[in-house]
């Protein structure tokens, strides 16, 4: 069992420093970050609460405490991962999005948030290239401003789209 615990710390630690990376370049690249709270991010700290089982069974091990820890810390990190915008693009689960790979976006008020639909033109390693339509919440108040940068870096590609 303490081989396990060691595989899978040294695993989340390697996760902890790959999370770290992509919330100090979300940091620098996002301006107008997406609505936070949903189903989902609540899901995902949930599942960090339950990190802490292996606890209730009476496995005091210190090599379970700093394993449960440190899975608990990642999983709250990939929660803490913001989509949002940018000067030069989208950020979307920690990845950046060009605007020159939007293909064609729209933007539209639905209720009390912002949705931004685009397709994203990918290229995969061996060249293939495919369109992915990807949706985003903001804010109310932060239409206005997306829809001028969106204008501004790439007018020419607004489409009316369905959600």
């Amino acid at each position: 069992m303490e081989i396990l615990n060691l595989v899978l710390l040294l695993f989340f630690a390697a996760a902890l420093i790959w999370l770290i990376r992509i919330l100090i370049r979300q940091k620098r690249n996002v301006d107008i970050p997406c609505r936070f709270w949903n189903a989902s991010r609540v899901m995902i700290l949930l599942a960090a609460a339950l990190c802490f089982l292996p606890l209730l069974a009476m496995d005091f091990s210190w090599l379970t405490i700093v394993r449960s820890l440190m899975m608990a810390v990642v999983i709250g990190l990939f929660a803490l991962i913001n989509d949002g915008m940018g000067k030069t693009g989208f950020m979307y689960m920690g990845s950046r999005i060009p605007f020159e790979a939007i293909s064609e976006y729209d933007v539209k008020e639905t209720g009390k948030k912002t949705k931004v639909i685009m397709k994203v033109r990918e290229t995969d390693r061996k060249g293939k290239t495919s369109l992915t339509q990807l949706t985003l919440d903001f804010r109310l108040k932060d239409k206005e401003e997306i829809s001028r940068r969106m204008k501004e870096a790439i007018g020419k590609r607004y489409r009316r789209m369905k959600l």
